[in-house]
């Protein structure tokens, strides 16, 4: 669409009298931003596979799997959830649909991949294989706490590209709009999102009590905080509400149970000590920084600031009025930058030159009085055709010139 062979406006250019801008669409750039924002980390691409891989499981020419996961979802008494899948370049909107199935299914999937993968299921060996594969990736603490990690920053992104979807969606604002986002983004280095806050209170967390015989004394306990999610094991509920021991799933750090051992023993009843990093998925607080700042890195990269800021000028809330009439050169002013973006030149400067060389000195003030006039014409000519129209959903603006 933007090629500059190719593009659309490539292709309109030739055959109009008018001149073209154009602007690539602002939801397809923030896709692109969150896209090449995730590319560099490994573990962001296991994730996206992991998804997919369960999608396909149950999903894609496996109606033997699907019935049984709907039978243990009836069995349950648990709603059944269609799994989606993640696509390379997609709105922020259905990949956060995609992950919060998951989420929402998550002791339905842990306990009927559990008997899939038992010996007396009937599923053939492949099956069982696959099964006891994706059970493992579920149960690590590391891939669930990224998982989350992943939702609290999509959420933030999903509402900033369903406002580039709106149908009277325009560039007015966006600057306040994306400084928010920023500062919304910088806040999750330090402090959990909703869905990780609600997994540390409604789970228990494997705490080290003390040592007997040169070994931990382990019991879990509620009340968890972030540092549990790097080394200790949890005890979640199957959902919300639910009261019942029995319905309880487990999450355990990556790693051999001597790895475990190793791992509890490097860390006191406080939680202090040193993390050993395993597995396909860092803990969490050694990559939540890094997330959010290649994230704004890549905003910043695709949207500039002073790219945007120049259209508040269009904001009707700040046309001068009958009480600001004295603030109409001030506000006209403002709207140059935004002029000459789109190459709308003021033609009353070179009027106003050749009317000076013409007239005698003499005249000063009549030509004076005649210039402020056709300034004020000129930017207002500028100003009404300078308007930003609305955005619409995965398209261009085109913003014509009228002569």
């Amino acid at each position: 669409m933007t090629g500059s062979r190719v593009g659309l406006i490539s292709q309109l250019r030739p055959w109009a009298s008018k001149q073209f801008f154009q602007h690539h669409c602002a939801a397809h750039k923030l896709e692109l931003s969150i896209y090449h924002a995730f590319e560099i980390f490994p573990f962001m691409q296991h994730l996206d596979k992991n998804i997919n891989s369960l999608h396909k499981f149950y999903m894609s020419h496996a109606v033997k799997r699907k019935a049984s996961l709907a039978q243990t979802s009836e069995a349950l008494n648990l709603v059944f959830y269609e799994l989606k899948r993640i696509y390379r370049i997609r709105w922020v909107a259905s990949e956060v649909s995609a992950l919060d199935v998951i989420r929402k299914s998550y002791y339905l999937l842990l306990t009927n991949l559990e008997n899939i993968k038992s010996p007396s299921s009937g599923f053939d060996d492949e099956s069982k294989a696959t099964a006891s594969g994706l059970l493992k990736t579920l149960q690590n603490v590391r891939y669930y706490s990224l998982h989350l990690f992943l939702m609290d920053i999509l959420k933030l992104l999903e509402f900033e590209s369903l406002q580039f979807q709106r149908a009277k969606g325009t560039f007015i604002g966006l600057k306040e709009r994306h400084t928010n986002l920023i500062h919304s983004l910088e806040t999750l280095k330090t402090n959990n999102g909703p869905r990780i806050v609600d997994f540390l209170a409604s789970c228990k967390c494997r705490r080290v009590l003390g040592t007997a015989d040169g070994y931990p004394q382990l019991e879990y306990h509620s009340g968890c905080h972030t540092r549990d999610l790097s080394y200790s094991n949890f005890a979640c509920p199957s959902g919300p509400g639910s009261s019942d021991p029995t319905e309880r799933f487990e999450l355990k750090q990556p790693g051999s149970a001597a790895d475990r051992s190793l791992r509890n023993r490097l860390f006191d009843a406080s939680g202090r000590g040193s993390v050993v990093d395993m597995g396909a998925y860092p803990a969490l607080d050694e990559i939540r920084s890094r997330i959010i700042d290649s994230i704004i890195d890549q905003l910043r990269n695709y949207f500039p600031e002073d790219d945007y800021s120049i259209f508040n000028v269009l904001n009707p809330v700040l046309l001068p009025n009958a009480e600001t009439l004295h603030t109409v050169f001030t506000y006209s002013s403002r709207i140059i930058p935004l002029a000459r973006r789109f190459g709308m030149e003021d033609d009353s400067s070179e009027s106003e030159t050749e009317d000076h060389l013409s007239d005698s000195d003499s005249r000063d003030a009549d030509a004076s009085e005649r210039a402020t006039e056709r300034t004020i014409s000129g930017q207002t000519t500028v100003l009404l055709s300078s308007y930003i129209r609305p955005l619409e959903s995965c398209s261009f603006n085109l913003l014509i010139k009228y002569y």
